[in-house]
């Protein structure tokens, strides 16, 4: 549960103000393409490319990219995906692309694999497989830097594939590519060198996709760096087994984010303060306390972290420090006393207790209400993107819009005319402006009204199809308007309070 102070209605406007703004200071024309292909349909699935790209592309949009994100896609959905980025790289100052999931390389070409491919004979590759020289090809269209990242050099899933005498495919990961383009450059990152395998990762993400979401953002550090960096913990971390691989062509040092520098403290004897701090100091200055100020304003856990991941010895790094255990523990709290509140009376274990608690009722009234904050707070297509909702967390509030008595049809995950008229009859049935997007404080006061209630309006039975098959996706849909969702920072870690919701 989020916790929100209490502030005056200034204080409370201007935060608001500032969310609305952020995205628009931090679209500094960079813009990112991310891939994640899990869910194959005819080959081995893999455990973690859509988790990887998930978490990459929140990464992303917290350095200030416009992300451009598809998960398990088909190869139509990936051509339609790469004209979007086409038609985004144009005068950008850096575009970056980052795949996770199946490739092969035939003849020493590599293909990207979609979900749907059968890989059956030869011709399989021309029509099912996805080069990878078509993305080169689109980053070659601006003057900016670029950059291709790809944890995608698993095993060969297609061992059953025989070609003609004149092709061979390979078995061993990806081939060398070579990087040929102008303006300031790009650079290709490979989780391993290339004709090796790298590891898909026992955790929740790959070893070099875990290395490089730690390395990544590290403000003011050319990529170089970071990659040399990344490179060094994935291999410390394999077992020496696995060894990154980058290959640029850059014309100058490349920084994926870039902050102002703070002003060095003038520690000498009987030294007075300059009246006026010099423009770079001020900007910094300015830039943490909005940062601090964007935390203070959310309440969140992550937003103050975020703040000293950027600012370990910044002016407010104690009182973020201090927030983030007074937060910890009113969670602790407030979480044994929902544990307590929801125990049902009836148990013999409750007639064992000293105290009697109270049988869980769904009908007591809500734990959480609208508030003066939450009036004020901006509920708009930025706001709604940042949530990150996956789409099992959409069809969940979908049943809990039908759950409050908003009918928006079956939940299938995909929010369209009836559901953004849902969320609008909501906002209204509860005080709050019908702008027909959600914020993090509004899908909290949805959830707290719907959490007993919500499960039995998610399983309705699915209406006929005209059509004799339907095409089996894990994401149960194959329309590419459901698998491709655009997401904008909110500017300077907001994006570092990304929490999972739903079930």
């Amino acid at each position: 549960m989020k916790r929100f102070k209490t502030r005056s209605l200034w204080r409370a406007g201007c935060v608001a103000l500032a969310l609305i703004l952020a995205p628009v200071q931090v679209l500094a024309n960079k813009v990112a393409l991310i891939i994640g292909n899990s869910a194959y349909e005819h080959t081995s699935p893999l455990k973690n490319p859509r988790n990887d790209a998930e978490a990459m592309a929140s990464k992303f949009r917290t350095l200030g990219f416009e992300t451009i994100e598809g998960y398990d896609l088909t190869a139509t959905e990936m051509a339609q995906m790469t004209r979007e980025f086409a038609r985004s790289v144009s005068g950008t100052e850096i575009s970056v692309v980052f795949y996770a999931g199946h490739a092969i390389q035939v003849d020493g070409e590599n293909y990207l694999i979609p979900i749907d491919a059968r890989m059956d004979d030869e011709l399989s590759i021309d029509f099912e497989a996805f080069p990878i020289s078509m993305i080169t090809r689109q980053l070659s269209r601006t003057d900016g830097a670029n950059l291709l990242i790809l944890d995608a050099c698993r095993d060969n899933p297609f061992e059953q594939l025989t070609l003609g005498s004149s092709r061979s495919i390979g078995g061993g990961g990806l081939g060398k590519m070579d990087v040929r383009d102008n303006g300031t450059g790009t650079g290709i990152v490979f989780a391993t060198a290339p004709g090796t395998v790298a590891l898909d990762g026992e955790g929740d993400h790959s070893p070099f996709t875990e290395a490089l979401l730690k390395h990544i953002g590290t403000p003011n550090t050319p990529i170089t760096t970071v990659i040399s960096n990344v490179t060094g913990e994935v291999y410390n971390a394999t077992g020496e087994k696995q060894r990154p691989w980058f290959n640029q062509s850059y014309t100058a040092p490349v920084e994926l984010y870039k902050t102002a520098a703070l002003p060095a403290p003038n520690v000498s004897a009987g030294a007075t303060a300059p009246a006026t701090a010099p423009a770079d100091g001020a900007a910094a200055l300015e830039e943490e306390k909005y940062m601090f100020e964007l935390a203070r304003g959310s309440g969140y856990i992550e937003d103050y972290q975020a703040y000293l991941d950027f600012y370990p010895n910044g002016r407010y790094a104690r009182f973020a420090r201090i927030a983030i255990e007074r937060l910890k523990t009113e969670a602790a709290e407030e979480e044994s006393v929902k544990v307590a509140v929801a125990l049902p009376e009836t148990t013999k274990d409750v007639e064992s207790r000293s105290v009697a608690l109270p049988a869980y009722d769904p009908t007591t009234p809500l734990i959480l209400s609208v508030t003066q904050q939450m009036l004020l707070a901006p509920a708009n297509q930025t706001t709604e993107q940042a949530l990150n909702m996956d789409r099992s967390t959409r069809r969940a509030l979908q049943a809990r819009l039908n759950a409050t008595g908003n009918n928006v049809g079956r939940p299938d995950g995909s929010f369209g005319p009836k559901t953004r008229a849902g969320i609008a009859a909501w906002q209204a049935s509860v005080g709050l402006p019908q702008t027909q997007f959600l914020n993090s404080m509004q899908f909290d006061l949805l959830v707290s009204q719907t959490e007993a209630t919500y499960a039995s309006f998610l399983n309705v039975p699915a209406a006929s199809s005209g059509s004799g098959s339907k095409r089996k996706t894990s994401s149960g849909s194959n329309n590419i308007g459901n698998n491709i969702v655009k997401g904008i920072s909110e500017g300077f870690g907001r994006a570092f309070g990304d929490k999972v919701f739903g079930n």
